[in-house]
């Protein structure tokens, strides 16, 4: 079965005109779906993946914007910055990831105890 990942084996304008379709659908579904992450985020990595990084970067805004706590996006979005050669963005970025990661730990603590807590109650 044909995936984006194996379309190489094609030639090129059939590769690219793959590749437009996958996008343009994509963005119909974040038209559809103007408050889902995991849309943006899933467009942006493909366009990291086939070099569109100013086009990627956007998505992971979007992405970010819409849910901070988008650690994969806040991840991406660093690598994008440091493949553009942008520093301090890309330490901005970075720096945001290691927060949301650290707040998502201190949350999963936070439920753990609750948890055992509740258990114990009962």
């Amino acid at each position: 079965m044909d995936t984006l990942e194996n379309i190489e084996r094609y030639p090129f304008d059939i590769q690219r005109g793959i590749q437009d379709l996958y996008i343009e659908t994509m963005k119909t579904l974040i038209e559809f779906n103007p408050r889902d992450p995991d849309l943006r985020y899933a467009l942006g990595d493909y366009l990291k993946q086939i070099g569109m990084l100013k086009e990627a970067e956007f998505c992971f805004l979007e992405c970010v914007e819409i849910d901070r706590y988008q650690e994969f996006a806040w991840f991406q979005l660093a690598m994008v910055y440091e493949h553009l050669g942008m520093r301090i963005e890309a330490e901005m970025a970075w720096n945001a990831w290691d927060r949301v990661k650290m707040e998502r730990d201190m949350m999963a603590i936070a439920l753990e105890s609750h948890r055992g807590t509740a258990t114990e109650a009962t």
